[in-house]
C-alpha cells in the first residue's frame, strides 16, 4: 500500500515554465490524476529530476510517499482528470525523461 505526505511549503522545489498540465482546471474535483514520472530514494536526486524537465518546459513536483515502510521521493506532473493523463503519457511517452512512466490518483 502507498501512502503520500505532502512535503511543507517551504521545501519545495523551485517551480518550472509553465505546462500545458497545470491550469485553473487543476483545481476541479476530477482532477486528481497525475504523471508519475520517477522515484528516488535520495531528495536531490529527485530534485536534479525537477531541474532536468524544468530545462525541458515541463513543471513537475515532488511528493514524498511510503512504499513498504521505505520513503520515495516521487516526481510527477499533476491537475490532470483520467482520460488527461493518459493522453499526456501517450503523447510524451517516447521522450527520455518519460520513460517508465505511469498515472496514478493523486491522494
Amino acid at each position: 500500500m502507498v501512502a503520500s505526505a505532502a512535503l511543507a511549503a517551504d521545501e519545495q522545489p523551485a517551480s518550472a515554465s509553465a505546462s500545458p498540465a497545470v491550469d485553473a482546471a487543476a483545481t476541479q474535483p476530477e482532477n486528481h490524476w497525475v504523471v508519475n514520472l520517477s522515484s528516488h530514494l535520495v531528495r536531490e536526486k529527485a530534485e536534479e529530476a525537477v531541474k532536468g524537465l524544468q530545462q525541458l518546459g515541463v513543471t513537475s513536483s515532488i511528493k514524498v510517499v511510503l512504499v513498504n515502510g521505505q520513503e520515495w521521493y516521487r516526481v510527477y506532473v499533476a491537475g490532470f482528470d483520467h482520460d488527461g493523463a493518459r493522453a499526456y503519457l501517450n503523447q510524451h511517452k517516447s521522450e527520455a525523461a518519460f520513460e517508465g512512466a505511469w498515472i496514478g490518483r493523486d491522494l
